[in-house]
């Protein structure tokens, strides 16, 4: 056989299986009223790649928690440049995890509004989010007691610092307009009464079959 007969066969083979392998995809004929636990696993949404399972998440969850009370060690010693640079490296680390956490929980929701665990596992991390700000929320007003050529001069000594130099600078900018640390506590705590509106939202969103209507004027 010449190559170029080989080659045809090749072709033909490797056209013939994407056809069958096409009419196997298009066999399934997806139902948005289907729970997610029948859905063949090949339609759904892959998240393993944030956490491979829930026990993995919660694991996770349990170890931010743990951390975020250390947040609260830094406060009236951000004047040292060393304590500034952990104390903002230590939030943003936390923040990021936290944000990892987060995103498995609004994936899930995004494919089953209804399912209680997926529900109950995003006002975890909700809750979490509010324990995080209340404990940070000395360190923007305590940066700003304090003389800005002092703040700025960290950003010179500490290498390490120059990651946060927009977010220090911007702060700084903002001086004049934030509140003491002790209304900067109260007002982060106001965050648990905004829960009313994500439910009014998600009930509003959830999966829910409604009835035909129609007016005297159109079907």
């Amino acid at each position: 056989m010449t190559r170029t007969g080989k080659a045809s066969r090749w072709v033909g083979a490797t056209l013939l299986a994407l056809t069958i392998l096409t009419g196997a995809a298009l066999a399934y004929d997806p139902d948005p009223s289907t729970p997610r636990a029948e859905i063949p696993a090949e339609y759904t949404w892959d998240w393993t790649h944030v956490f491979p399972n829930v026990e993995a998440w919660e694991a996770e969850l349990s170890a931010v928690e743990a951390l975020v009370p250390e947040l609260a060690t830094y406060e009236n010693r951000l004047g040292e440049s060393a304590t500034c640079l952990r104390g903002r490296a230590e939030g943003r680390g936390l923040s990021n995890r936290m944000a990892h956490l987060w995103a498995y929980t609004q994936l899930r929701l995004d494919v089953e509004l209804s399912n209680a665990d997926n529900q109950m596992m995003q006002g975890k991390v909700g809750f979490l989010w509010q324990r995080f700000g209340a404990s940070i929320s000395y360190m923007e007003p305590e940066l700003l007691s304090l003389p800005s050529e002092t703040v700025l001069g960290f950003l010179d000594q500490k290498e390490e610092l120059k990651v946060y130099d927009w977010y220090i600078r911007n702060i700084m900018r903002m001086k004049e307009h934030t509140l003491s640390k002790e209304a900067e506590r109260i007002l982060s705590q106001t965050a648990r009464c905004a829960a009313p509106p994500p439910r009014c939202r998600q009930l509003r969103d959830i999966d829910l079959s409604f009835p035909t209507s129609s007016t005297k004027t159109a079907p």
